[in-house]
């Protein structure tokens, strides 16, 4: 079975294949060799260089490298180092959860009509009672003769 690699599959093994050429030999040596040989041997399309005079937190790379990363190293780190990246997550999580409630809120379906019916309110005070009562009654015109416009072409058919 051939596996069909996505553009964002291609982006993150050569980011990752660029990256493990810059880690530390101790580190290095501790990534096991079923994921070290898949980014290794991997050609993809994707050109990816590493800024050397940028940390890894300030390079350009994709999210779903970051997520590779991280999960690499945590099948090597220690237990400290473990609880380290499990509260940083846990923080990352909850920056997220916050600002999706702040959008959420921002973009709610009742803010987002509120300005409407606000705008709307403000034209219908600005109408004088005159001009409402003419509005009114022009709909009840047309309405009422739509209503006689019918029972007439009911009783009067043509034939």
């Amino acid at each position: 079975m051939v596996y069909q690699v996505t553009q964002e599959e291609d982006r993150m093994l050569m980011e990752a294949k660029e990256i493990f050429k810059l880690l530390d030999r101790n580190i290095y040596n501790k990534i096991p060799d079923k994921i070290k040989d898949l980014v290794e041997s991997y050609n993809g399309k994707y050109e990816f260089v590493y800024d050397k005079t940028k940390d890894l937190n300030n390079q350009k790379i994709s999210q779903k490298t970051k997520d590779f990363i991280v999960y690499v190293y945590y099948s090597i780190a220690s237990p400290e180092e473990r609880e380290k990246i499990k509260e940083n997550i846990s923080k990352y999580e909850q920056k997220l959860k916050q600002q999706e409630k702040e959008l959420n809120e921002k973009y709610s379906y009742e803010k987002l009509f509120e300005n409407n019916n606000l705008k709307s309110q403000k034209i219908e005070n600005n109408l004088s009672s005159e001009t409402q009562e003419a509005l009114i009654e022009i709909e009840k015109e047309s309405f009422i003769s739509k209503i006689i416009n019918k029972i007439k072409s009911i009783f009067f058919k043509k034939g």
